[in-house]
């Protein structure tokens, strides 16, 4: 039992372990890409065959970046680059900053290549400006171990991984992310913050095509005392920055103002927005706001459309429910009178609304050091490639030799050809 244990524990410091985690991992996020995530139950029922729907769900699959055995094994893969990392960091330290000892090197150099360089243009055409002379045993020995940097590579790129992941985490459980959305005037509440949003103006501009070239809101960043403490624009592709908060310019659409009387006296009014339903009077009426055409195109009476995405002739479809049935749906036009029984709704000022992404990463900063790290291991992996040239000079020849950490063709070719211009 003992040494089944230690066979475990002794795995994680295996690399080999961490490819197959990694790979575990890249597999079930495919599972994650080609699933839509986060939607009711209901979706997979309908979207998928019986089996399909109930596997999807038992494992959790409508919810996998979220799901424990996703954590699990995200968190046996940090374990794994964290003691590969603490174990390797000795060696890798030494081979990067270390002068590596020249003398047992020389064990066997009448091994080495047999060459004749008085002037030492072996250096210069590998393109090593600086080397070191030394005496051993009565012999010139001329060396010179370049790119030792480049043993750090790997190590950084193990390290990134796991400032990246741990930044995730930590994004994820401290940070926040949510949608709100309202017409100029409307102060929205943050869930997440103290801080509210004010929209002060919302532009849409749009083509000749009427297709939307960028939507624009001007917004205001208000206290819990509803003190302005910043005021910016957020744009599509250009979010507006607030300490460590973003707010993203998301969509848009219709909103309008309904009122209700019954009778003849104003029973509740309240701004609606495309998809809302004004329930009133102890759910005794309430009318659904469908959609909405701005420039309505009366010869598509059966299949209603818009003309251009302006108000020239605004028209709304609306759904009329009483006592929780719908009694009526048709179009309407701005001021029209909607009537049931003793109620009336009145549908006024159609305007367009903004909705916005405002999110909170406060792992940001450690995410982009991480990236940093990442792009810096990665170039040192694959660019820097340490070597060692050592020259032993003797009265009839010179012994000469190259050696590469990382095996590279392109190279081996570049050394070959210089070495045969100087080889016995």
């Amino acid at each position: 039992m003992k040494d089944t244990i230690k066979k475990i524990l002794k795995s994680f410091y295996s690399m080999k372990t961490g490819i197959i985690l990694l790979v575990v991992i890249a597999l079930l996020s495919i599972i994650g890409t080609v699933i839509p995530q986060g939607n009711p139950e209901e979706f997979y029922l309908h979207s998928y065959s019986n089996f399909w729907a109930k596997l999807i769900l038992a494992c959790d699959f409508d919810k996998v970046f979220s799901a424990w055995w996703y954590i699990l094994i995200t968190g046996l893969l940090l374990i794994n680059l964290f003691l590969c990392s603490v174990n390797r960091f000795k060696i890798i330290f030494e081979k990067s900053f270390k002068e590596p000892e020249i003398e047992p090197r020389l064990k066997n150099y009448q091994s080495w290549t047999r060459v004749k360089d008085d002037d030492l243009s072996i250096f210069k055409k590998l393109n090593i400006r600086t080397y070191k002379k030394t005496e051993i045993e009565g012999k010139d020995v001329y060396y010179a171990f370049d790119g030792k940097i480049g043993h750090m590579g790997s190590w950084l790129t193990h390290l990134s991984i796991i400032i990246i992941i741990l930044a995730f985490a930590y994004g994820r459980y401290q940070g926040f992310e949510e949608f709100i959305h309202g017409v100029p005037g409307t102060v929205m509440e943050l869930t997440n913050s103290d801080y509210k949003i004010k929209v002060d103006q919302y532009d849409v501009m749009f083509r000749e095509d009427y297709t939307v070239e960028q939507y624009i809101t001007s917004l205001s960043i208000l206290d819990k005392d509803n003190k302005e403490v910043d005021k910016g624009v957020a744009m599509v592709n250009k979010p507006f920055r607030f300490k460590d908060f973003n707010v993203y310019q998301n969509s848009t659409g219709w909103a309008y103002d309904a009122l209700l009387f019954k009778g003849e006296k104003l029973f509740e009014d309240r701004l609606m927005y495309k998809g809302d339903v004004f329930v009133a009077d102890d759910k005794k009426i309430a009318l659904q706001f469908v959609d909405f055409y701005p420039d309505f195109d009366e010869e598509s009476m059966m299949k209603p459309r818009t003309k251009s995405p302006f108000l020239n002739h605004p028209v709304s479809l609306y759904a009329l429910y009483y006592d929780e049935i719908r009694v009526d749906m048709g179009l309407n036009h701005p001021g029209d009178p909607i009537k049931w029984e003793d109620y009336t709704f009145v549908i006024r000022d159609p305007q367009m609304f903004t909705l916005v992404q405002v999110a909170r990463d406060p792992a940001t900063p450690i995410a982009l050091l991480g990236a940093a790290l990442l792009m810096l291991g990665l170039f040192l992996a694959f660019y820097v490639n340490p070597r060692e040239v050592i020259l032993v000079r003797e009265e009839e020849c010179d012994y000469l030799h190259i050696r590469q950490a990382k095996h590279d063709k392109l190279h081996s070719k570049k050394y070959e050809k210089i070495i045969g211009e100087i080889k016995l």
